[in-house]
């Protein structure tokens, strides 16, 4: 749609709201559509452990074995991953034939709420 219809349809909802004629402005309140979201990544590393762990101290006479496997904790070991986080996400929606971008915290739905300043 060009400029000149969407300024007739502009005009018209004008009309609906009783502005022609005069020097009304303010804004609306519009939905576009949005076309497409990607995620936007960073980088977290998490610590996790990995292995069964015994917490409990080995009995009196266990042997010598027992308690230095407990005290190195041999069955555990700790391993680093990167997690990936979802910082935000660039939306690229569509309003009045035209396509836009812009960046949110929140996952958008189908449509994202527009403001249209009027002048």
């Amino acid at each position: 749609m060009g400029n000149g219809k969407a300024l007739l349809r502009l005009s018209f909802c004008l009309a609906l709201a009783g502005g022609v004629g005069s020097t009304w402005a303010g804004e609306m309140a519009v939905e576009g559509r949005v076309v497409r979201v990607v995620p936007i990544h960073g980088q977290d590393t998490v610590v996790t452990m990995v292995g069964e762990c015994d917490l409990t101290r080995p009995a009196a006479g266990a042997g010598l074995a027992a308690i230095l496997a407990w005290d190195l904790q041999a069955d555990c070991r700790a391993e680093q991953r990167a997690v990936s986080v979802v910082e935000g996400y660039r939306v690229y929606y569509e309003w009045d034939n035209r396509l836009f971008e812009t960046v949110t915290m929140e996952e958008p739905a189908d449509t994202i709420a527009l403001r249209v300043r009027v002048r």
